[in-house]
């Protein structure tokens, strides 16, 4: 079944996305993958913001990042355990993005 994007609650995340990043999310939402956190703040041991990324799947993970955050941060979120994609405008990271939430829904521990 369909994930409804008209969920006020999936709306107001996705009208937080880029416009170029929103149909791509949508899309993936609708073959029943986890929202992103827009905006998202890693944060160290001590609560301190050490690193920005567009999207992420905190649980997943995965942060996904434009050029200036990938630049900046990418470095900082590998340190961390975390995959990292970088956001590209003909799309080439929607498919890397479902890569790596399919493999952690998959994944056994």
């Amino acid at each position: 079944q369909d994930a409804d994007v008209q969920n006020p609650e999936v709306y107001i995340i996705l009208e937080e996305i880029f416009d170029e990043f929103r149909d791509a999310v949508a899309a993936l939402y609708e073959e029943g993958l986890p929202l992103p956190e827009v905006g998202y703040e890693l944060q160290d041991e001590y609560g301190e913001i050490i690193a920005e990324a567009e999207l992420a799947w905190p649980a997943n993970k995965c942060a996904a990042l434009y050029d200036d955050q990938h630049d900046n941060f990418a470095r900082v979120f590998m340190n961390n355990g975390w995959s990292v994609i970088q956001l590209d405008p003909d799309g080439g990271w929607v498919s890397q993005v479902r890569n790596r939430l399919r493999e952690e829904e998959y994944a056994t521990d």
